[in-house]
């Protein structure tokens, strides 16, 4: 066994919500903006761009800070990508608070997948445009969304 801990990789948000079989089970770390809290059920709604997803902070180790209490911190996440049934999200959708304001535009919830977080940090000086824009140089990563995207196209098309 490896002592090195695992990679996590770096992705957005978009990419996890519309690409999540790629990601599934894999660790990640992505940035975005926290919509809502639920403290009861120890669990997050992330959003960045168009997209939003679910984070469970049941298990992270920093569940302390300004993301617990001020809607739209910018927030680092750092977790693995798991599974998500159609039960455990319409819980999620009837626990989660209302976010105290939307943001303008479309917004799609991830019903798919969600992030069992493993760190959670506020960081206000991240450029939440600046990182999808450094994700989208990584190697393959626009072509995997885009195959993504038509996958999804041709299945609901």
């Amino acid at each position: 066994m490896s002592q090195r801990p695992e990679y996590a990789s770096p992705t957005t948000v978009a990419a996890i919500a519309e690409n999540s079989d790629e990601h599934l089970l894999r660790k990640v770390r992505t940035c975005g903006k926290v919509l809502s809290y639920d403290r009861e059920n120890a669990r997050m709604l992330l959003w960045s761009g168009e997209h939003a997803l679910l984070v469970d902070a049941k298990l992270c180790v920093l569940a302390s800070g300004a993301w617990l209490k001020e809607s739209y911190t910018t927030v680092i996440v750092i977790g693995y990508v798991e599974r998500l049934n159609k039960q455990q999200f319409e819980e999620a959708e009837r626990t989660m608070p209302a976010p105290s304001a939307l943001p303008g535009g479309n917004l799609a919830v991830a019903e798919a997948v969600q992030i069992q977080a493993l760190l959670i940090k506020s960081d206000p000086h991240v450029d939440l445009r600046e990182w999808e824009e450094d994700c989208e140089q990584l190697p393959g990563y626009l072509q995997r969304l885009q195959d993504a995207r038509s996958k999804r196209a041709a299945t609901n098309g």
